[in-house]
């Protein structure tokens, strides 16, 4: 599995920007003398930083590098998208969802501080997120962001792939998988990459075959997940569905499309997006 995309000095330059921006905005917060108040902090800290690749504010500096968009005007954006991922990890979790006890490779939040308060800092991640967005974004950038925040997130996004996922149905086929998957998973991922192509002046064949890789290369890290959770667990998923062989044909076959889009070859720009795809798609391997 590559990961050489993490190790460039420049990836790693992002990387510490983008997690001291978030913990400077988390420095504000003041949290009273009070036991309650201060665990919420503590929460909200424990899965925001809990260790994982970033591979969504990866994503967005990936293609504002490609399109020669400065770091700190994306920071807001990414900082946004990782908190609602972050959040949404806290409520997957829970006993009324999928009852799990332990995220990358710790307790999980509600294990660690209760049901209560890792409700709560779900809850406050949703709510600073958009936060995020409206202390430092522009007036334009923030209503672009906001727009497709809730769409990503809402109905059609997050929270619907969340109902999908709760109530399977006995023999789900591989659409079912797809629309459960692209709502739940691929949306915000696509919409981290849209985020930053609506900061372009104007609309342009490039633009559409962008945002058309950043759908495909949302579809795909759910079917990478799925192939690692199929290797984990014996659970019901696309891979399961499918068959293994299947799905990595369709993994392959889904990054494929997304490095044609960003026309790798011709673009040195475009090696971040490109080693990000590749991470993904060999990652369950």
């Amino acid at each position: 599995m590559s990961t050489s995309v993490f190790k460039d000095p420049r990836i790693q330059k992002f990387l510490f920007q983008f997690e001291s921006f978030l913990k400077e905005h988390l420095h504000n917060f003041q949290p009273l003398s009070f036991k309650g108040h201060q665990q919420l902090k503590e929460a909200i800290e424990y899965s925001l930083f809990s260790g994982g690749k970033y591979f969504r504010p990866l994503l967005i500096f990936s293609t504002a590098h490609l399109l020669s968009i400065r770091t700190r005007v994306i920071l807001p954006w990414a900082g946004a998208i990782e908190m609602i991922h972050a959040a949404s990890l806290i409520h997957d979790d829970l006993p009324c969802m999928d009852n799990s006890s332990q995220r990358r490779g710790k307790a999980s939040s509600h294990r660690r501080f209760g049901e209560d308060m890792a409700l709560l800092a779900g809850d406050c991640l949703w709510i600073e997120a958009f936060r995020l967005i409206l202390l430092y974004g522009t007036e334009k950038t923030a209503k672009h962001w906001l727009a497709l925040l809730c769409e990503a997130a809402g109905f059609h996004g997050l929270m619907g792939g969340q109902a999908l996922d709760l109530k399977i149905p006995k023999n789900p086929d591989e659409l079912y998988y797809r629309e459960m998957h692209f709502m739940k998973t691929g949306t915000l991922i696509a919409a981290g990459m849209k985020g930053v192509l609506a900061l372009q002046p104007r609309v342009t064949e490039r633009t559409h075959k962008l945002k058309e890789a950043a759908s495909l290369i949302g579809q795909a890290f759910q079917v990478s997940d799925d192939l690692q959770d199929d290797s984990e667990n014996s659970i019901s998923n696309l891979a399961s569905t499918l068959g293994r062989k299947k799905a990595e044909n369709k993994l392959h076959e889904l990054s494929h499309k997304a490095l044609q889009l960003i026309d790798v070859e011709k673009e040195p720009a475009s090696r971040f997006l490109k080693e990000l795809i590749i991470f993904n798609r060999d990652r369950a391997q």
